[in-house]
């Protein structure tokens, strides 16, 4: 199905759609009316588009080259759509996203002892030396557990289960704007997400109403065993429940999460989780000095200033030093009980032929402000699919910073 979609600037973007459910079918079929789409742009295959549906509510995110791009029902109760490059427009109370986002380097609280999370240098394979791991030959899915509390969904719904469950729904698909491409991984709701939506009527529990994600997040895990059952890491493959689980509250100043680990806290906001989700991978804040920062032909990274994204480019995707991590970590965050955790929950082939990238130099060490010119080529034998080149700078300087105001 081809549609298209309005921008901020009067134009429109057409998408090649899909649908792309996140609701397993216990939970599909007691919520019909919640569904999920995918889309790929037909002129730029770098455009994404997420598209939410439930009764007469709609919630899209675009990843674009003019900036992210969100459509809502509009907040304001009058029955039209708002189209807006500001995330923070499309929530009720708009006072709960502050205008500088904190994510220190308290967020570094478990550190695994087989990955240095300040090395930047480029490997050679993807998760260790031998061998090297594919990314893109199969799809590897993940149970996620989102926590909205009664505050949140107020702001970001309309204060409903139902609400609030599509709106969790929304947060999975889009986040799989950015795995599914970049990591082969996806998120998929447990079955039954419902009872981790709270309203007026079913209070937020009372670990989260301290509205403090310092404290908060070290709840997050204890409270998923009681309700949901066993999860996370360091849990045998057979008793697992869930592999990732987030909360979503206000009062917060951005976001926390274990690095790495399987939960994070966070205000309810695509940028900040996609953020937080990466230290869940395993990926620290790879920001560096001396160049101004990690750089590709896309714009930014994720994990470090991703609203600070070259003009004309992309700023909310992972850059190969958070990738490369991750597949390491998933390979040995759980080796003490023998679970793959790279293969997930479930892992599907995807048919996809991955393509072949060749350079006709490879590691080479140049010296700064030294003009340059990189030289390759790749193949993909997949006829459907535009290959999209990206190079990638990563200064190598032994000190690194965290933009203040992100």
């Amino acid at each position: 199905m081809i549609i298209e979609f309005p921008t901020p600037l009067g134009q429109f973007i057409q998408f090649k759609i899909v649908e792309t459910p996140v609701l397993p079918n216990k939970l599909a079929f007691k919520f019909p009316l919640i569904r999920t789409f995918t889309g790929k742009g037909i002129e730029n295959p770098n455009d994404r588009v997420s598209i939410t549906l439930n009764k007469n509510t709609i919630k899209v995110l675009i990843l674009s080259e003019i900036g992210n791009i969100y459509i809502s029902n509009n907040t304001n109760g009058i029955e039209t759509y708002l189209v807006t490059f500001d995330e923070s427009d499309i929530i009720k109370d708009k006072t709960i996203i502050p205008n500088t986002f904190n994510c220190g380097s308290e967020d570094t609280i478990i550190i695994d002892p087989y990955q240095e999370t300040d090395n930047r240098d480029f490997p050679y394979c993807v998760g260790e030396s031998e061998p090297c791991f594919a990314i893109g030959d199969s799809l590897v899915t993940y149970r996620y557990a989102g926590i909205l509390t009664a505050e949140a969904n107020n702001s970001v719904s309309d204060g409903s289960i139902e609400g609030g469950l599509s709106w969790i729904a929304s947060m999975a698909n889009q986040i799989n704007l950015v795995w599914v491409r970049e990591l082969s991984f996806r998120l998929e709701l447990i079955e039954n997400n419902d009872l981790l939506i709270y309203t007026d009527e079913n209070p937020t529990p009372v670990e989260f109403t301290d509205h403090d994600m310092y404290i908060e997040l070290y709840r997050v895990h204890q409270f998923l065993y009681e309700v949901i059952g066993l999860g996370g890491t360091n849990v045998n493959q057979e008793d697992l429940l869930w592999e990732y689980g987030a909360v979503f509250n206000t009062g917060y100043a951005g976001g926390l999460a274990f690095v790495p680990g399987a939960t994070s806290a966070n205000l309810p906001s695509f940028a900040i989780h996609l953020h937080e989700i990466g230290h869940n991978l395993g990926s620290g804040h790879n920001c560096t000095s001396d160049e101004g920062g990690w750089r590709s032909t896309f714009g930014g990274t994720a994990m470090c200033n991703a609203v600070g994204s070259l003009p004309g480019n992309y700023g909310y995707q992972y850059s190969s030093h958070t990738i490369d991590i991750a597949i390491l970590y998933q390979t040995l965050m759980t080796s003490s009980n023998g679970y793959d955790y790279q293969r997930g929950w479930r892992r599907e082939e995807t048919d996809n032929n991955i393509p072949t990238v060749e350079l006709f130099q490879d590691r080479i060490t140049i010296p700064k402000e030294t003009p340059f010119v990189l030289e390759g080529f790749g193949q993909d034998t997949d006829e459907d699919n535009q290959l999209t080149f990206s190079w990638e700078q990563n200064d190598p300087s032994e000190t690194s910073f965290w933009p203040p105001d992100y």
